[in-house]
């Protein structure tokens, strides 16, 4: 029953989704292409108009592409206050399957498409880049030079630590996942909050919550990263530049293993705060 959920949250973001992903891959292709006009013809008196209205296009599809973040986490999250906190969510609750499943499959769905988006935007970094004019060489369609020089650095990188590279790079994803299910459920909560304690306007009491509790969230990080971990960090680069580069490379995986497990803690302890409303506080079935 989990996978025909997790199936129906997949294909309801994508009927939508991938017109959005489609949209923006057009607008890095033709922003790109137009600011390699801009670039290459910029110091032409003779396009001085097509410059400008070349710059404003690009701005323009920059700020499209930024703003389909927030278009991905409106399909993923409206959908989620539509399910359980709406009329459709009596029906939601009849289903024959736990509380825990529908939350698990949520999550697990807004962690998928999150990532998705990720990874549009690093195509969408990478067509900039591409098609960006090659230095003295405007005559070249791709700029290869990117990717030589993207690979040269990781080429340089595995010179320098070898297989802990591959290391650093798993603890990464990690924590990243771990970040990304944090979020998810940080909302999760707050529309739960927000439905339950509101009797009319839910989502506007949702916004007001989760902007709330990013604030209190980003001032106690702002004060614990000031006090606490400037100084680990102060201490714990004296102590690699004690025992040296050979030790040096275990102590930092510890580390970032440490960092993802203090993510992945929060993300579970913010997931089962949510499950704990929808098991006790909410009254749809």
């Amino acid at each position: 029953m989990f996978k025909k959920l997790l199936k129906y949250d997949m294909l309801s973001v994508w009927r939508l989704w991938w017109l959005l992903a489609v949209s923006v891959l057009g607008l890095s292709v033709a922003g790109s292409l137009v600011l390699r006009f801009v670039i290459s013809n910029m110091e032409d008196s003779r396009f001085a108009i097509l410059t400008a209205f070349g710059m404003f296009f690009f701005v323009i599809s920059l700020v499209a592409i930024v703003a389909s973040i927030a278009l991905t986490q409106l399909l993923i999250y409206y959908r989620f206050y539509k399910n359980f906190f709406t009329d459709e969510g009596y029906l939601t609750f009849t289903l024959p399957v736990s509380r825990r499943d529908l939350l698990l499959s949520k999550t697990l769905n807004a962690l998928i498409w999150e990532v998705a988006h990720v990874l549009l935007l690093v195509v969408c970094l990478f067509i900039f880049l591409l098609v960006s004019p090659p230095v003295g060489d405007s005559g070249r369609l791709l700029n290869t030079d990117i990717v030589v020089a993207m690979l040269d650095v990781v080429a340089q990188a595995w010179n320098a630590i070898g297989g802990w590279l591959i290391v650093y790079v798993i603890e990464a994803i990690l924590i990243l996942s771990g970040a990304f299910v944090f979020s998810s459920s940080l909302i999760h909560f707050c529309i739960t909050i927000g439905s339950v304690v509101a009797k009319k306007y839910k989502l506007l009491a949702a916004i007001g919550i989760y902007y709330l509790v990013n604030m209190l969230l980003s001032t106690v990080l702002q004060i614990v990263g000031l006090f606490g971990i400037s100084s680990f960090a102060v201490g714990f680069g004296y102590k690699l530049e004690a025992i040296g580069q050979g030790a040096g490379l275990p102590a930092i995986a510890l580390l970032l293993l440490v960092i993802a497990l203090m993510v992945t803690s929060g993300a579970l302890i913010m997931t089962f705060m949510t499950l704990g409303k929808l098991e006790r506080k909410l009254n749809l079935a």
